[in-house]
This record gives C-alpha cells, structure tokens and sequence, in this order.
C-alpha cells in the first residue's frame, strides 16, 4: 500500500489544521498589506484632480512664458535695430572721411606749392631790405 491510501490519524489532522491556521494567518498579512497598498495609491478620480490642476498650472504659466518671450525678442528687435544704426552711421562716416582724403594729396601739393611761394616771396622781400608789410611786423611799444 502506498501511504497515500492509508487512513488519516488525528496526529495528522492537526498538522493539516495548524497548516491551514498558518495559512490563514498569511493570507490575513497579504489582507492587510493590499489593504495598505491600497490607501496609499491614488485613485483614478485623485490622478485625474491631479492632471487638471497641472493643467491649469501650466496654462497659466505659458501664457506668462510667452509673454515673456514677446517682451525678450522686442528687446531683441530693438537693440539689434540700435546696433545697425550705429553700423550705418559709422560706416557713412568711414565713406565720407574715404571720400574726403582722396582729394587730400592734391590739396597738400597744392598748399606746399603756395607755401614755397609765399617763402620766395618773403626771401625776396627780405633781401631788398624792404619794411615788413603793415600789421605783420613788431607795433610800437
């Protein structure tokens, strides 16, 4: 006979009935545990609450957010619009002062010229012993 087909003892009975007892007990843990669990989860309508008020949170702030972007890329606008001025105007300057100097060499050769004139002159003057010119020279004293 295989012990499978032999009767149950009393003895065995009470390891079965302290088995289950035990059982018992660690089922009313794993009770209490999703118990637990459960409160400590959101539920669905919590999560939901949740996502509105993040919702409206973030709408509020994204209309700030660009509010905020508008201002900057004024600012933007604006300084960027001050800064090529200030290049157009130098750079008008740089043509005009160009433009300027290159008469410049002319209007030197032809001031040395008149200056070498006025030396000659002068020379000659002094050289005849002529009297300086009225206003040129010394006043009384």
């Amino acid at each position: 006979m295989q012990d499978d087909d032999l009767p149950a003892t009393k003895g065995d009975v009470r390891a079965v009935k302290a088995d289950v007892d035990v059982l018992k007990t660690d089922v009313q843990g794993l009770k209490t545990d999703v118990s637990n669990i459960r409160q400590e989860m959101a539920t669905k309508t919590e999560l939901k609450d949740f996502e509105d008020r993040v919702g409206i949170v973030f709408c509020r702030y994204q209309g700030q957010i660009e509010h905020t972007i508008e201002g900057l890329r004024a600012d933007m606008d604006a300084g960027f619009s001050r800064v090529t001025g200030t290049v157009d105007s130098f750079i008008h300057k740089l043509e005009t002062y160009g433009l300027e100097s290159a008469g410049a060499p002319h209007t030197f050769d032809e001031h040395g010229k008149k200056l070498r004139d006025h030396e000659a002159r002068i020379s000659t003057l002094e050289s005849r012993g002529a009297p300086p010119p009225a206003g040129t020279g010394p006043g009384p004293v």
